[in-house]
């Protein structure tokens, strides 16, 4: 178990402790923290631009000092505040399973900030929903049941290969469940400049070669760069992998599964 799951997952993955999901976790953070996960997210997706807040100025500074301190010290920063971890799709199920009888789907954050494009493809999870219900305009989300949403998350996953992601908001409090691609992620676009905010899943992709029909379908759908054909036409997996299924997904023969991983 990860260093991250034993500390905040109860004796399960983290994402998977209901307890994360919980309003008590808010009740006892401070004022200021509060504030954060009940206002700032919010005003983002209400005006499409970040109050300049204290936390906001702080992210900020986070940046800069890291330049003189390490990357190691960015990385902290957000791994006590917006954490996200890339989950398989049976997971990102269990995640929606636990999140009530209904979610918030919401415009992606990322791709806001990086393309200002509109695209509600993002869940807002438990207490963080609610907060968007009672912030928003109905123009900017949508209230589905959890069947809808699983519905909607195997689409993206089978038509456009997105991959999932859980994401904290004050860690450990769980506040969404991301469908996403390389290009849009923020924690990807991190990942690219050496910064790593996006844990790796708990899973790595194998393939059974006897099954395997050489089509490349897994190397061209992979948003990790982590799968490659060899000189025999086989396919093979590096340490980029994030376990997040997708190759899985695409492939026909059914020669791709996943395994947990040990490290």
């Amino acid at each position: 178990m990860c260093e991250y799951c034993a500390e905040h997952g109860n004796g399960k993955k983290w994402f998977l402790n209901v307890d994360n999901y919980a309003k008590k976790i808010t009740d006892q953070a401070t004022a200021s923290d509060r504030e954060i996960i009940m206002n700032d997210h919010v005003q983002y997706l209400l005006n499409g631009k970040w109050p300049m807040s204290k936390h906001v100025k702080k992210m900020m500074g986070s940046l800069i000092k890291s330049k003189f301190l390490g990357k190691k010290y960015y990385e902290k920063f957000w791994e006590s505040w917006h954490l996200g971890q890339v989950v398989s799709n049976s997971e990102a199920k269990d995640v929606l399973n636990l999140a009530g009888n209904e979610v918030v789907v919401l415009e992606c954050l990322c791709r806001k900030m990086n393309s200002k494009e509109d695209c509600q493809s993002c869940f807002g999870l438990s207490l963080f929903g609610d907060l968007v219900k009672q912030n928003l305009n109905n123009t900017q989300f949508k209230t589905v049941s959890i069947g809808t949403a699983i519905e909607m998350m195997d689409n993206f996953e089978q038509e456009n290969g997105w991959y999932h992601s859980v994401w904290s908001l004050k860690s450990p409090y769980l506040a969404y469940l991301c469908n996403c691609n390389d290009k849009a992620c923020m924690g990807m676009i991190e990942k690219r400049k050496n910064r790593n905010i996006m844990h790796k899943g708990h899973y790595y992709s194998t393939t059974d070669n006897s099954k395997c029909n050489g089509c490349g379908d897994c190397v061209s759908v992979c948003q990790f760069a982590a799968r490659s054909m060899n000189e025999d036409n086989i396919p093979v997996v590096n340490e980029n992998c994030h376990g997040c299924g997708v190759c899985s997904t695409k492939c026909e023969p059914s020669a791709i599964s996943l395994k947990h991983r040990t490290t």
